[in-house]
């Protein structure tokens, strides 16, 4: 499944590539696109897995492997977008540090960044192909 949503995206791009043509703009904005919501959907994770590590080693170790699904998505999105593989870490460490600024650094305040991205990224994982939809249909649309 984690590589449904680059099948999905490849389809898309078929017609160009029977041509022997680069990928359209379209499709490689979405792609950049995914990649950035599954890095910070990885941050996220990662965030709320530090804070749940002393507490709940169950859900903290939950919370690690779905991270890594979120990860594994951005490197294929991001090799889809031909994108720098360096955008990885610079992004990730971006949105590590954001929420962290955002929580003081404390996990009290962990719910300031759940509100702003766990309903998000619980879709990003439960329903990439739907998200990928979204993104392609929002990049077609723009014309």
């Amino acid at each position: 499944m984690r590589f449904a949503t680059a099948i999905v995206l490849a389809f898309l791009l078929a017609a160009s590539s029977v041509n022997g043509q680069a990928p359209t703009p379209e499709y490689l904005r979405a792609n950049n696109n995914l990649a950035h919501e599954n890095l910070i959907c990885a941050a996220y994770y990662a965030v709320v897995r530090a804070c749940l590590t002393d507490r709940d080693k169950e859900l903290s170790d939950r919370y690690e492997k779905v991270g890594i699904v979120f990860l594994e998505r951005a490197m294929t999105h991001t090799k889809e977008a031909q994108l720098l593989d360096s955008t990885i870490p610079a992004r990730l460490k971006m949105a590590s540090d954001q929420m962290n600024k955002a929580i003081a650094g404390q996990c009290k305040n962990i719910s300031v960044v759940s509100a702003e991205h766990a309903y998000s990224c619980k879709f990003l994982v439960e329903q990439p192909l739907a998200r990928a939809k979204q993104l392609i249909d929002a990049e077609f649309n723009k014309k």
